[in-house]
């Protein structure tokens, strides 16, 4: 029944936001690790039929505050590209590199640079509190947020 399979398709895609969500907004710890299989599990369902295209390039298993760091700043570029893209979160030798590329970014300068400091100079909505937690998440994780921006895309550096 068509019925079915659609409340069968709301609450499986219910499942995973609430996963996502208990990852980017939860309680970490140092001393737990997440499987890459287990992020692109959770991605995949997050962002199954969206505009978004995710790509999760690291290969090792994660600590668990970096996974949060990195689901705050995937949502932060989800903000920026509000008629898609595509987003691929890699570990580098100096660190971790979110670029996200789409045909339309949003970008508020006064926005991105809270990403900088824990001192939030600008007042967020609802919408906009990953921007603000994103940076606390960083200094529990042991890093700093390195945002840029251009025409083609957009780059942080963590």
């Amino acid at each position: 029944m068509p019925e079915l399979a659609l409340i069968s398709e709301s609450v499986e895609s219910a499942n995973y936001k609430i996963q996502f969500y208990r990852v980017a907004f939860g309680i970490s710890s140092n001393k737990q690790y997440v499987a890459p299989s287990e992020v692109r599990r959770v991605l995949a369902g997050m962002y199954k039929g969206s505009r978004l295209r995710v790509e999760w390039a690291v290969e090792t298993d994660s600590l668990r505050p970096i996974v949060k760091l990195a689901f705050l700043l995937l949502m932060c570029a989800e903000a920026a590209l509000p008629y898609g893209g595509t987003v691929r979160i890699s570990e580098t030798e100096d660190g971790w590199l979110l670029c996200a590329e789409g045909v339309t970014k949003q970008l508020d300068d006064g926005l991105w640079d809270t990403l900088r400091q824990t001192d939030i100079g600008v007042t967020l909505t609802p919408a906009q509190v990953h921007f603000g937690l994103a940076p606390f998440a960083a200094e529990d994780a042991g890093r700093t947020i390195d945002p840029s921006h251009d025409e083609t895309g957009i780059t942080i550096r963590f």
